[in-house]
C-alpha cells in the first residue's frame, strides 16, 4: 500500500510574502477560484482535483501559482503528488480593506463568475427533462434585506464565520459530497446617503 510522505525537510519552499496587487493577480480568475475553492479544507491529486473540477485541464489546475505539493506517493515506480493551497495567496482582513473601487468591482465579477460556472457544471450533468427537485439535490440559495448597526453586522458575520468553519472540519466521506457554499454582504446605499 503507498505511503504518504511530505516534501523532505531538507528541500523547504521558501516563504515569500506577497504583496495584495500580487495576490490578485494570482486569483482574479473564476477558473482560480475554483482550484482554491476546491482545495479550502482538503489536500487533493491531481486526478482526484479534476473530478472535483472536471471541466478544467488538468496542466490548469496544477501550473497556475495557487497551489504547492505537500505529499508525494510513490506507487508503481512514479511518484503521485499530492496538493493543497499554497497560504501566501490568501487574502487577509488587511489586504481586502487595501483594496480599491477597481479591485473590488473585479474581485466581485469574478466570485460570481465562479459560482455561475460551478452551477453550470452542475445543471449539465441532470437530465434536460423530468422532475429535478433542487432541494433533494442539495441545491439552497436565499436573498434578504437586514438592518444591522455595525456591532449587529461584526456578531452576525463572526457567528456565520465560527458555523462554517466548525462544518469545514468534517473530512471527506462516502456519505458526504462536497458543497459549495458562498455569501455575500452588500450594503445598499439610498440616494439620501453617503458611502463614507
Amino acid at each position: 500500500m503507498p505511503v504518504s510522505r511530505p516534501i523532505p525537510a531538507s528541500k523547504p519552499r521558501p516563504v515569500v510574502k506577497l504583496k495584495p496587487e500580487s495576490k490578485l493577480e494570482l486569483i482574479m480568475n473564476p477558473v482560480r477560484i475554483r482550484i482554491l475553492t476546491a482545495l479550502s479544507n482538503q489536500k487533493l491529486t491531481t486526478h482526484q482535483l479534476a473530478i472535483e473540477i472536471p471541466d478544467i485541464p488538468q496542466t490548469t489546475l496544477v501550473e497556475n501559482g495557487l497551489i504547492q505539493v505537500a505529499e508525494e506517493n510513490p506507487i508503481r515506480g512514479t511518484v503521485e503528488r499530492v496538493y493543497q493551497i499554497d497560504r501566501a495567496v490568501n487574502l487577509t482582513d488587511d489586504d481586502l480593506n487595501s483594496l480599491r473601487k477597481k479591485d473590488l468591482e473585479q474581485l466581485v465579477s469574478v466570485m460570481i463568475g465562479s459560482l455561475l460556472s460551478e452551477a453550470k457544471v452542475f445543471l449539465s450533468a441532470m437530465p434536460d427533462q423530468g422532475d429535478v427537485k433542487p432541494l433533494a439535490q442539495g441545491i439552497e440559495f436565499a436573498k434578504t434585506s437586514l438592518f444591522l448597526n455595525g456591532t449587529e453586522f461584526e456578531e452576525l458575520n463572526k457567528k456565520m464565520h465560527e458555523v462554517i468553519h466548525s462544518y469545514a472540519k468534517l473530512p471527506a466521506g462516502e456519505d458526504r459530497k462536497r458543497m459549495v457554499f458562498s455569501y455575500f454582504f452588500i450594503p445598499v446605499v439610498s440616494n439620501t446617503e453617503k458611502r463614507y
